[in-house]
C-alpha cells in the first residue's frame, strides 16, 4: 500500500509503521487530558525529585537488561548467517519460535509476580515472597 503513495522508500516504512502510534498515543493523550481527564494532568509541581536518582537507577538497570536481552537472542541469527547462510537462519527461526512459545507463557506468568513481589519485599512481607 505503502507504494502507490511513494518511492518504496525502506527509511519511510519504517518512519510509517513507527511514527504511527506514537503519534495516535500523543494526539489521544492531548484529545483525554484537554477534555475528559483535565484533572489529571501531569504537572512538574507534584513530582518530588527527591526519588529521581533512584528511579533512574532502576529504569537504567532495566533498560541495560533488555539491551542484553536483545543482543543475546539476535546475535544467534547474525552468526548463523556469518557462519553458514542466511537460509539457515529461516530454519532456525522456525525451530525457534516453537521454544519461545515456553518463554512466553512463563512471562505471562512472571510479570504480574514481579511487580508484587517488589511491592511485597518493600513492605517487608518476605513469608509472601516465600510463599509464592
Amino acid at each position: 500500500m505503502l507504494i502507490h503513495v511513494s518511492s518504496g522508500s525502506l527509511l519511510l516504512l519504517g518512519t510509517c509503521i513507527t511514527g504511527a502510534p506514537v503519534l495516535a498515543l500523543l494526539f489521544c493523550s492531548w484529545f483525554l487530558f484537554c477534555t475528559r481527564y483535565r484533572y489529571f494532568i501531569p504537572s512538574l509541581k507534584n513530582v518530588d525529585f527527591r526519588y529521581a536518582r533512584e528511579l533512574v537507577g532502576l529504569g537504567l538497570n532495566f533498560f541495560l537488561i533488555r539491551i542484553a536481552t536483545i543482543v543475546l537472542f539476535m546475535s544467534s541469527s547474525i552468526l548463523i548467517a556469518h557462519l553458514f547462510s542466511p537460509r539457515e537462519v529461516t530454519v532456525y527461526q522456525v525451530a525457534y519460535k516453537f521454544f519461545q512459545l515456553i518463554l512466553v507463557v512463563f512471562m505471562i506468568i512472571v510479570n504480574p509476580l514481579w511487580s508484587a513481589a517488589a511491592d511485597a519485599y518493600h513492605r517487608k512481607d518476605y513469608i509472601w515472597i516465600q510463599s509464592s
